[in-house]
């Protein structure tokens, strides 16, 4: 424990002067950036932080699910990590996916030395904005927003994730979907229920920090051309496909992914 609540798990590599900060989405773990990572070059000039969520992978599971698994109780918890994990006068970025982009829209704007942010299949919401806007009308997200899903629901789920045909990738997700605490996803549904989150995008665009947002080509879960009106600062002004890819883009295309990250941080630097 730290004098904030319990510590989340995470795994840095590299020591360089460059801190990267990398956030999963929704009942996965910090892995899904291991590929990624991996393509980065020079890594020894970064540090490369990347950390499981409260009640996902190796971090704590909650004696207070309704108040920690909720969309504020989550990005107090993210928040707290990151002042935490970065050293105070550092410049940093954050790189998030799906439901990380929420929890990062929720603290954006308290992050002064945050220097950009990128986001791979995010959903961030805000005024104007209904889920109607974010999500394509496709059934098999439901296990998302289940405790405990059917096996087949959630076999559809991965179908929907992926474009990839690779057996280990999506047993790896489906391992990490098992190991998260299935109290996490009703009492996430239950905050969304409850419209318990801010104007992400409002705190986003007050920033006036570059917002890098990638989409798979193959993305079925999200509507890939709603952010495009939002008058974000959007980097290279407009949202970037990636090919062979859907929602689970870091696991699809991690070339593509790196490439583009390592090309964001040589702009804004």
């Amino acid at each position: 424990m730290n004098n904030k609540g319990p510590i989340l798990y995470a795994e840095t590599i590299g020591n360089g002067d460059r801190t990267i900060v990398f956030i999963h989405g929704n009942s996965q773990s910090h892995s899904i950036w291991d590929k990624v990572i991996l393509e980065i070059p020079n890594k020894e000039s970064y540090s490369l932080i990347s950390v499981d969520l409260p009640g996902h992978g190796a971090s704590f599971r909650s004696d207070e699910p309704e108040k920690d698994y909720s969309i504020q109780g989550m990005s107090s918890k993210l928040k707290n990590f990151i002042i935490d994990a970065v050293p105070t006068e550092s410049e940093f970025i954050v790189v998030a996916t799906s439901l990380g982009t929420n929890l990062v829209g929720e603290i954006a704007d308290t992050f002064s030395k945050c220097r950009g942010f990128f986001f791979v299949s995010p959903c961030i919401i805000g005024s104007g904005f209904t889920t109607s806007d974010l999500f394509q009308p496709n059934p098999n997200i439901a296990p998302f927003f289940t405790a405990n899903p059917k096996p087949e629901d959630l076999n559809n789920l991965l179908d929907d994730l992926l474009v990839s045909n690779d057996y280990k990738i999506r047993e790896e997700i489906k391992a990490d979907y098992l190991k998260t605490d299935s109290r996490f996803r009703e009492n996430w549904f239950a905050s969304v229920l409850k419209a318990e989150y801010t104007d992400e995008i409002a705190k986003l665009k007050s920033t006036g920090k570059p917002i890098a947002i990638l989409f798979g080509e193959q993305e079925k879960f999200c509507n890939t051309s709603y952010l495009n009106n939002s008058s974000l600062n959007l980097w290279k002004a407009q949202t970037i496909l990636i090919p062979n890819a859907g929602h689970a883009t870091p696991y699809d295309n991690p070339s593509a992914i790196a490439a583009l990250l390592t090309e964001f941080i040589d702009d804004i630097n």
